[in-house]
């Protein structure tokens, strides 16, 4: 029998192991004898470990835990090192005897297995044999019901998991309750550790486990797979199949700052629940949202989505974060930041919990604040990025209703202006009815009555005329309103190679006897669309009159010297006679014209011209400290008063001014019973750059912006909503150095001056900034490149630092030793300023101190300055050249005092020539001679281009003035549809 049934002694083997199983750890620090005490072992390397126990000297043998429920109940509710845990190792199957097996009979068989000889055998008598057949059946059928019956045993063993034994508390270790979560910092800057609650909700922290994230829900599948495993085909591979089985139970863990077993493992049967590291940094990002931490909430949210992408949660709280914060901003009155945010959310979850009643709040305050101070564009700017995202808001419809019922309302208040004839006020009403919400019906037609009654045209600017600046100089903002305010006898009409001229009061000129006389012939009636009152012959005369007077203060000297007598021969026809004949008769007569005054009256009008500087009197004298004197500069007034009581003619004048605008009217109104209506009205609207005022034309609020950068101009011609237009006259830019400054004489300072500066560059990068180069010249004159007085055979001044430093040096030396501190200005312009600050720094590289000064006086004193940046459109060289050269306003002889007596005498020349030929010759020589004595030092010519919504018609293909015929335009009826 010992040789067909299982052999007992391995029920006693596996008896004895487990009396004398236990965790083989050393217990050398209280923490580990603490784990030990809950089932914790290390893993350690070697297969067996002698016992520790008293007794127990031999190794344990390995055993499979999973193959008897009592040593797995046990080992279990124990933590096994890998490298050490003790598992009982049976071969297969379970050391049965062979005959169990059916190789062969048990008789060939010893207890250990070894065959027996045949030569051993006892053979006996028939019945004796019959007898022992059948018992070896019978052992054999025995043998088998009990393998099976063990096999059941064991596949009950490996399909069923016994119940676990419940682990005592532990006192020691803390509960999950008590357990702090760290703060921002520490989950920041500390080593990551994971949580493992126990069933008693004990906490054992841990280095990062893996898998993650899921670990327990990850390595129950990994369990349940491996129980569809196929099983080995070879018996003696099933203890390795078993084992490996067997070791998906446990999870390998890491101890902090554990060095001597720092690498354990636990069963996750009694780890009820992992909470990982990145989980703890949800928990701190929801108490951070929760105390209103935004910034450290999205430091640590940051951190979390680069560290571990994709981790559970993180989406929620992203979301969360953003919902909180756009809230938290319109609390703070920033709801234009709140709607940002919660336009944000929407692209990432249109459906997030609190979304849409956030989206309520905020648009319904944007809404308000917006009605609050009537901006309409804005809030429907607001609807409208809630409508794209919502269109059933509730929001949205409350926004709409209340625009339609303010827009319809308006436009009954244009209806009754209109009916009082208040044209401009129900022009100015249909227009915000328009802004509150285009959409209302009968609009359209409400616009087309009552804003072409009275046609406003805004134009986006960045300055005004009349404003307070350190440039001593008419601005582009005067330049605008130079032939807006007033008319003049003789207006600029084009340009060529010379200046053309036409007159908004004569039917005709015409030069006699040589070019002595000229006869005017006045118009007797006007247009319907001009404004300008019909001129007489007496009125003209009387006009003048006070130019030609000494002791007045606009007397002319140039024209005063040119005009003998004036005949009015009838009331529209007027004789002038002239000492000599004048060579450009139109250029003369430039002036606008002003009322008759007495003769001797010297009281002067609140304006000389639109823009002009004041005289250079003799006691005026140079910035610099050496001279002690104060140069000229324009003086700053409101733009109401630059248009003067005595003017003639005036066509706008200044009809309201706020801190956003100034609106410029037609002086004479047109009658009611017009076909046809024409421009009315101007408004110049002021931004902070030029990028707003684009800005505001792509968006419908101005209708023009009279100066545009070089690379805007193709952005905007590509866009088939404008018309962009080029100017006639090009603007230049001159450096110009002041007559009296005395250190400016020295002619090697000039020159070093000139050598300095990298004109190329500067036009390239500053001015242009990346436009079509033929857009910007280089050029040695102030007068434009097309002019016939410009002599193109004249070189370049190159850019040579080293010359430049030479010269300074022996200028230096000249001015004794030292280079005074010198003090430029220049043009309110960013490009402009930005130019004229990039020269001074080059100056000051070859050790020339120079001073940029952008901003006026405090108590609006004149500027000192010595150098000019200095930007003119200069269209008759033969007669602006003298007032440019002396910083007049008008040719003075007196003024001839603080330039070189070479000078002084070409400037004469010219003056006194008759003919055109002449005065081109001594153009050109003059020209050449500016250049090499450095009088000036031109820089380059920029093109200057218009751009009109295409609405505006009625203007010039290439005007000389951005406002030029402005009386003559119409302002077709037009509001934005577009969503703002």
């Amino acid at each position: 029998m010992r040789h067909c049934s299982i052999e007992l002694r391995m029920i006693e083997t596996i008896r004895r192991h487990r009396a004398g199983f236990r965790c083989r750890a050393n217990a050398t620090t209280p923490d580990r004898k603490r784990w030990k005490e809950i089932g914790i072992s290390p893993r350690r390397h070697g297969d067996t470990e002698k016992g520790k126990g008293a007794g127990d000297s031999q190794a344990a043998p390995r055993m499979n835990t999973s193959t008897f429920p009592m040593i797995s109940a046990f080992s279990d509710s124990c933590l096994y090192s890998r490298h050490s845990r003790a598992m009982l190792s049976l071969p297969w199957p379970f050391s049965v005897s062979p005959c169990l097996r059916g190789e062969k009979s048990c008789s060939d068989h010893r207890t250990d297995g070894s065959d027996v000889s045949d030569s051993h055998r006892t053979t006996g008598t028939p019945a004796r044999g019959i007898r022992k057949e059948f018992g070896r059946v019978l052992r054999t059928a025995l043998a088998s019901f009990l393998a099976l019956l063990l096999s059941s045993v064991v596949a009950l063993a490996q399909e069923t998991p016994p119940a676990e034994p419940e682990p005592e508390p532990d006192p020691k270790l803390p509960k999950l309750k008590d357990m702090a979560v760290p703060s921002a910092e520490e989950l920041l800057t500390g080593r990551p550790v994971d949580w493992l609650v126990i069933r008693n909700e004990s906490v054992l922290v841990v280095e990062p486990v893996n898998p993650r994230p899921d670990t327990l829900a990850k390595m129950q599948a990994k369990i349940e797979e491996a129980r569809k495993w196929p099983r080995p085909a070879k018996p003696e591979e099933m203890p390795a199949f078993l084992r490996k089985r067997d070791s998906l139970v446990y999870l390998q863990v890491a101890l902090p700052g554990e060095s001597e077993e720092p690498e354990w493992q636990i069963s996750i049967r009694i780890v009820t629940q992992v909470i990982h590291h990145e989980d703890l940094m949800l928990r701190r990002i929801d108490l951070l949202l929760n105390e209103g931490k935004f910034r450290d909430a999205y430091e640590l949210l940051f951190v979390l989505e680069r560290n571990a992408p994709g981790w559970p949660g993180t989406v929620e709280r992203r979301h969360r974060l953003l919902l909180l914060e756009g809230l938290a901003a319109v609390k703070e009155g920033r709801a234009e930041a709140g709607m940002a945010y919660l336009e944000d959310l929407h692209t990432r979850d249109p459906k997030f919990d609190g979304l849409k009643a956030a989206f309520g709040t905020v648009v319904d305050k944007l809404v308000a604040e917006s009605l609050e101070t009537e901006d309409f564009l804005r809030a429907r700017h607001f609807l409208e990025r809630l409508r794209k995202r919502d269109p059933q808001h509730e929001a949205f419809a409350r926004g709409r209703d209340e625009l339609l019922r303010r827009s319809q309302a308006t436009l009954a208040l244009a209806r009754d202006a209109s009916s009082a004839k208040r044209f401009d006020e129900a022009a100015l009403l249909a227009h915000k009815a328009a802004r509150t919400w285009p959409a209302t019906p009968g609009m359209a037609e409400a616009v087309r009555q009552h804003a072409g009654r009275f046609q406003s045209l805004h134009v986006g600017v960045i300055h005004w005329a009349g404003e307070p600046t350190a440039y001593p100089f008419e601005a582009d903002a005067e330049w605008r309103l130079q032939r807006l305010a007033e008319a003049a006898l003789f207006e600029w009409d084009g340009f060529d190679e010379n200046a053309r001229y036409r007159s908004p009061f004569l039917d005709g000129w015409e030069p006699v006897d040589l070019g002595r006389r000229a006869v005017f012939s006045l118009r007797p009636t006007r247009t319907t669309w001009e404004s300008t009152p019909v001129l007489t012959s007496a009125g003209l005369m009387g006009a003048l009159a006070p130019r030609l007077d000494a002791r007045h203060p606009e007397y002319d000297e140039r024209l005063a010297a040119a005009v003998r007598s004036m005949l009015g021969r009838t009331p529209f026809e007027l004789e002038i006679s002239f000492a000599r004949a004048p060579m450009q008769l139109e250029a003369l007569l430039q002036t606008p014209l002003r009322r008759t005054n007495r003769v001797g009256d010297v009281t002067p009008p609140q304006n000389l011209a639109v823009g002009h500087a004041s005289p250079v009197e003799k006691e005026s004298g140079p910035a610099s400290a050496e001279a002690g004197a104060e140069p000229a500069a324009r003086p700053s007034m409101p733009a109401s008063q630059l248009i003067s009581p005595d003017a003639l003619a005036p066509r706008f004048l200044v009809a309201s001014r706020t801190p956003e605008q100034v609106a410029y009217r037609r002086v004479q109104p047109e009658a009611d019973t017009l076909p046809r209506f024409h421009l009315a009205e101007i408004v110049e609207r002021r931004y902070p750059s030029r990028d707003k005022a684009v800005q505001a034309l792509l968006r419908g609020d101005v209708s023009m912006l009279p100066d545009l950068r070089p690379w805007d101009v193709d952005r905007l011609r590509e866009d088939a909503r404008f018309f962009v237009i080029k100017q006639a006259l090009p603007k230049t830019h001159i450096i110009q150095f002041h007559p009296q400054t005395k250190a400016l004489r020295t002619r090697e300072l000039r020159r070093a001056l000139a050598y300095a500066i990298d004109r190329e560059t500067l036009l390239r990068n500053v001015i242009l900034r990346g436009a079509p180069a033929e857009r910007g010249r280089l050029v040695t004159a102030p007068w434009p490149m097309r002019s016939r007085a410009y002599d193109r055979g004249v070189a370049q001044i190159g850019h040579d630092p080293a010359v430049a430093t030479a010269l300074a040096l022996a200028a230096k030396k000249v001015l004794g030793g030292k280079l005074p501190e010198l003090k430029m200005v220049c043009p309110p312009d960013p490009i402009d300023e930005a130019a004229a600050a990039q020269i001074a720094a080059q100056w000051k590289a070859r050790g020339i101190p120079v001073t940029l000064v952008t901003q006026p006086e405090a108590d609006g004193s004149p500027i000192k300055w010595d150098l000019c940046y200095r930007t003119l459109r200069m269209s008759e060289p033969a007669v602006e050249l003298w007032p440019l050269l002396t910083l007049e306003p008008q040719a003075r002889v007196a003024s001839l005092h603080f330039l070189p007596q070479w000078l002084a005498r070409d400037l004469i020349a010219i003056d006194e020539t008759s003919d055109w030929q002449t005065a081109t010759s001594l153009l050109r020589t003059l020209h050449e001679r500016l250049l090499a004595e450095t009088e000036l030092i031109p820089l380059w010519e920029v093109d200057d281009y218009l751009v009109f919504r295409k609405n505006v018609r009625g203007f010039r293909p290439e005007p000389v003035t951005p406002y030029q015929d402005a009386e003559s335009w119409s302002v077709d009826p037009w509001y934005n549809l577009d969503p703002p």
